[in-house]
């Protein structure tokens, strides 16, 4: 029986805090001393973005790329150019995007000042393009996009503990 998509979370949640999580970053000299991969996946886009009661709709569209989170931060590799949010400075607040569309962030104060007024976030390219997905298609991909916030909440007070036990009483797992 396959393991249900809440349980398969904690049980990488696990795996992610003990840094078994194995990625090509880890021998490609991508990340810093210490920091653990969390999630691979794309292709996705980089975008700004408003929530609308309809979902997420897309104002600005950056590169497109393959996204890889860590503990630390959340990097778009997009060919020869890397463009990287650092969880402790640039973002405030991560949540995934319903049907597995991707996720968003609050900017930090500090990118606030710097003139960032807008949801920034990493969608999959059928949204960035201006098309709704059909759900069957993307939501396969939600557990993969919470990886990137469990990644975000790894560098949060609380850490995983608090992760867990938020997580465990909103789903009861």
């Amino acid at each position: 029986m396959a393991e249900s998509p809440a349980r398969e979370l904690l049980s990488w949640a696990d795996e992610f805090e003990a840094g078994a999580v194995s990625d090509p970053s880890l021998l490609d000299g991508s990340l810093e001393p210490a920091e653990r991969p969390a999630v691979r996946l794309g292709p996705a886009c980089g975008v700004r973005l408003r929530i609308e009661a309809t979902g997420p709709v897309v104002t600005e569209v950056g590169a497109r790329g393959t996204v890889l989170a860590t503990d630390r931060r959340v990097l778009l590799l997009a060919g020869a150019t890397t463009e990287t949010w650092a969880w402790a400075t640039d973002v405030a607040e991560v949540i995934a995007l319903r049907d597995g569309l991707g996720v968003a962030w609050m900017p930090s104060a500090t990118r606030r000042d710097a003139g960032v007024n807008q949801l920034e976030g990493l969608v999959v390219p059928a949204l960035a393009a201006g098309h709704r997905p059909v759900p069957a298609e993307t939501r396969p991909m939600f557990v993969d996009w919470m990886k990137v916030v469990v990644a975000w909440r790894a560098n949060r007070d609380g850490g995983l503990d608090r992760w867990r036990a938020e997580f465990r009483d909103r789903y009861r797992v």
